[in-house]
C-alpha cells in the first residue's frame, strides 16, 4: 500500500477510536465520567490529524 493510503487509514482509525471509546464508556460502563479521557483524546486526534494533513499537503504541493 502506498504511503498516502497508510497515512489516511491511520488518521481515520485514530479518529474513530476516540468515538468508540466514548460510546463504550457511556453505554457499556454507564458512567459519563469515564468518557472525559476519550473525549480529550478525540480532540487531540482531530488536531493532530489536521496538522498532519496540512503539512503533507504543503510538502506535496512543492
Amino acid at each position: 500500500m502506498v504511503f498516502k493510503g497508510r497515512l489516511s487509514i491511520s488518521i481515520e482509525t485514530g479518529i474513530q477510536n476516540g468515538t468508540l471509546a466514548i460510546t463504550i464508556a457511556t453505554i457499556t460502563l454507564k458512567n459519563a465520567e469515564f468518557s472525559i479521557v476519550p473525549a480529550i483524546y478525540g480532540l487531540l486526534m482531530f488536531g493532530t490529524g489536521a496538522l498532519i494533513i496540512f503539512f503533507r499537503k504543503t510538502l506535496l504541493a512543492k
